[in-house]
């Protein structure tokens, strides 16, 4: 009759552990030094009988308990009531966080009662982990979106960058045309492009001019010596006569009228033969202080050359020449 009251009595605490309804997948269940289950309450598995050794439970959470049962059978001191919590690993829920808590029964040590209570961590945690996850893929979408723009932001800057020390390779290769043609986004870099702009045709300016002072004579206005070669590499004759002419004592003109009277005169000699040339493709240069060349890319043949020789000599004799 005693074990049926008890029995009695453990079932109508169980019924009483079954109407907290732990349907987030919690157990809450006593065992006794024996390990049998004297009370549970866990409505997923309602046919779990009483005073049955707790190693038939099909709940996972009970057996999870008895994988750990060993660290407080021992624990029979005065006062050991309460027992730190600690964690289980199973292979279909994942995290259990499990406590259990000796019960001493009229101050009985040797035979306790243990109430264990286990809570999955998933249903702990319920829909804070979701929440994380999407907090998370919220932080990781404002950082790519952040990482894009300055991403966009820094090519905005590196490109006139890179615009300008492509400009100034080409510049300094020799290619005195070439210029920065994109349109910048940015006003300061739009401004150092037009900067860079501005200095290439500045510095096309002065090569052009230091190349006119090098390709021609400034008193005669003729091509000077390297003008003259620069110009007949560039013809497209592959033959030519080339006619060197001389002035004769003209030294002594400086020498006796003055270096202005002999400018004069090399500026008249130059305009005589500027108009005597055999063709318009005829090159002629002041090579020397008294010398001048003719490159005549059209010759044919000796006989022609020596005519055309003999018609800048006559030129030269003619005696229209005036120092004045």
């Amino acid at each position: 009759m005693g074990v049926s009251e008890v029995t009695i009595e453990l079932s109508s605490f169980s019924d009483f552990l079954y109407q907290q309804n732990f349907t987030d997948g919690s157990s809450l269940f006593i065992l006794d030094s024996q390990k049998r289950l004297l009370a549970y309450g866990n409505p997923d598995y309602p046919h779990i009988k009483l005073l049955e050794p707790a190693s038939v439970s099909p709940d996972p959470n009970v057996q999870a308990v008895l994988s750990q049962f060993s660290r407080f059978e021992g624990d029979k001191a005065e006062g050991s009531k309460i027992c730190t919590p600690f964690e289980v690993n199973d292979v279909k829920q994942g995290v259990l966080h499990a406590k259990i808590t000796p019960y001493y029964l009229n101050g009985d040590n040797d035979n306790p009662w243990y109430i264990a209570v286990v809570i999955p961590e998933a249903r702990l945690l319920g829909d804070l982990t979701s929440t994380y996850r999407i907090g998370l893929l919220s932080v990781l979408l404002v950082s790519g979106l952040g990482c894009l723009i300055a991403y966009s932001l820094l090519r905005r800057v590196t490109h006139p960058i890179a615009d300008t020390a492509k400009a100034a390779a080409r510049l300094a290769s020799g290619d005195l045309d070439f210029r920065i043609r994109r349109k910048m986004k940015i006003k300061e870099t739009e401004a150092l492009k037009e900067a860079f702009n501005h200095m290439g045709d500045q510095l096309k300016h002065s090569f052009n001019m230091l190349q006119e002072q090098v390709d021609f004579d400034i008193l005669t206005g003729l091509y000077s010596y390297q003008g003259l070669i620069r110009h007949a590499r560039a013809s497209s004759s592959t033959k030519g006569a080339l006619i060197l002419l001389g002035l004769n004592r003209f030294r002594d003109i400086n020498n006796n009228l003055g270096l202005k009277k002999g400018d004069y005169l090399l500026g008249q000699i130059a305009d005589r033969l500027s108009m005597n040339l055999p063709s318009r493709h005829t090159l002629l240069a002041r090579i020397g202080g008294d010398e001048f060349a003719v490159y005549w890319p059209e010759a044919g043949n000796t006989t022609q050359t020596f005519m055309v020789t003999e018609n800048l000599l006559a030129t030269l004799q003619k005696p229209s020449l005036s120092l004045e």
